[in-house]
């Protein structure tokens, strides 16, 4: 069987596609469904095999069992796409200010502790009662420097940072947690 389309052949070893009244049809190869070409997506100028419903399904079952691997794209994607990613989230931010603000106030509620922490950082600061330096005690370059805590509890025990080494201390504690130590004691 062969298949004119704009002067270009489709023999049967090809994808099955084939016309009908309602227009260009492929079969999933997962689902087994017939449907219309809007229901499949392109790949380098090829119709795929299977449908956007089966493709999300199985990339939804993927991600559900390689969570850390989805972590790392992720973190890839976002370093890589910082300012799209932030302007994205600013946007959705805009159009969507109730749930923007649900998801703060669970944040807030989930992580008390280190709300009141850095309040009370911020507070000490403005009052002169906390000094904050301009080097970072760990690497001492000049820059703008944060605090870390390593206790939430002692919320003026803090040791002033700059961005990429609290980053690298937050990686550390991460790959390797303090035995029989948790922040909050």
């Amino acid at each position: 069987m062969v298949v004119t389309l704009n002067n270009r052949h489709q023999t049967s070893t090809m994808l099955p596609l084939w016309f009908t009244t309602g227009g260009m049809m492929k079969i999933c190869t997962k689902c087994d469904e017939s449907k219309g070409l809007e229901c499949f997506t392109t790949k380098s100028g090829n119709v795929t095999s299977r449908c956007k419903r089966c493709l999300a399904e199985n990339n939804m079952k993927w991600a559900r069992n390689n969570p850390d691997k989805i972590k790392i794209i992720r973190k890839v994607h976002y370093q890589e796409n910082k300012e799209a990613c932030n302007q994205v989230n600013k946007q959705w931010i805009q159009e969507n200010p109730e749930r923007a603000k649900e998801i703060k106030q669970r944040s807030r509620k989930l992580h008390a502790d280190k709300h009141k922490a850095r309040a009370k950082v911020e507070y000490a600061v403005k009052s002169g009662k906390l000094t904050k330096p301009e080097l970072c005690s760990r690497c001492e370059k000049e820059s703008m420097v944060e605090a870390h805590h390593d206790n939430y509890k002692k919320p003026l025990d803090v040791v002033w940072v700059c961005r990429n080494c609290h980053y690298e201390i937050h990686m550390e504690l991460k790959e390797n947690p303090p035995q029989g130590v948790h922040r909050n004691d």
